[in-house]
């Protein structure tokens, strides 16, 4: 894991300690996985202090790649799932966002949400201003975010489209897909890999 595992609220990238005992398990030969909610560049080695793993599980396993990048495993939202969630953030007034690999996209409430996730991640180059609603023209996002006061929660998570909502900080949610996590994301990459998962150990 990373955010609250590597990472804290007082360290924003994992220190030279940690990095390098993570480096150190390569070099024994262990496979390095990280499983986190993050996408695909928050995850770069530039904010995980240098480190690179052998493998990512992101966006809460709607997404497996490799070392470099390369795509083993992906599962992106439904049109449909897609249409709901920005018409329920247009209609309720909550600055919501989306997941693609390259970066957040703030589709509603980029001025809202841009201050808190500068004071919680630090890393303003993943969190584009999406407000022009033109990046899932070329491909669907893997999950949703933002800003969901707790009468709203209800209207965000829809178990007949396959949507759940899950806690990120006060407020602050994350709209995943029903039946992908972390855990089968490392499913799929235990499968492709051809190990056990009595040979994985999880952090």
């Amino acid at each position: 894991d990373v955010d609250g595992t590597l990472t804290c609220a007082q360290r924003k990238q994992p220190s030279a300690r940690v990095a390098g005992a993570l480096e150190d398990l390569r070099r024994r030969g262990v496979t390095v996985v990280l499983a986190t909610g993050r996408t695909l560049k928050a995850c770069r080695s530039e904010v995980m202090g240098g480190f690179v793993p052998d493998y990512y599980v992101c966006i809460n396993g709607a997404l497996v790649a490799a070392a470099d990048g390369r795509v083993l495993f992906h599962h992106p939202m439904s049109q449909e799932q897609f249409d709901t969630v920005l018409t329920l953030a247009d209609r309720e007034g909550c600055p919501v966002g989306f997941a693609f690999p390259e970066s957040y996209y703030m589709y509603v409430g980029d001025e809202v949400y841009r201050p808190f996730y500068r004071e919680v991640n630090g890393d303003m180059v993943t969190l584009r201003d999406g407000t022009d609603r033109t990046r899932h023209l070329e491909g669907l996002p893997y999950a949703a975010f933002g800003i969901l006061p707790p009468d709203k929660l209800a209207a965000f998570q829809d178990p007949a489209l396959g949507l759940h909502v899950s806690a990120f900080d006060e407020d602050v949610y994350d709209i995943c897909q029903e039946g992908h996590t972390k855990a089968t994301g490392a499913a799929a990459l235990l499968e492709r890999l051809g190990l056990r998962w009595e040979e994985l150990v999880a952090v």
